[in-house]
């Protein structure tokens, strides 16, 4: 029987590696994470208008 911990940190294999610039994260998050709030909507279809005498 084997157990390999699954919490273990492997060796970095990337040699040549750069990081997105903050604002191209942050434009990348808001088009996938951020929902816009849709504008509320009232549709009347009836209305009634009491008589008053």
């Amino acid at each position: 029987m084997y157990y390999s911990n699954p919490y273990t940190i492997g060796e970095t294999k990337i040699d040549k590696l750069s990081l997105l610039p903050f604002s191209e994260i942050m434009e990348t998050y808001e088009k996938m994470m951020v929902k816009p709030i849709p504008t509320p909507r009232i549709i009347l279809l009836e209305v009634f208008l009491p008589l008053i005498r």
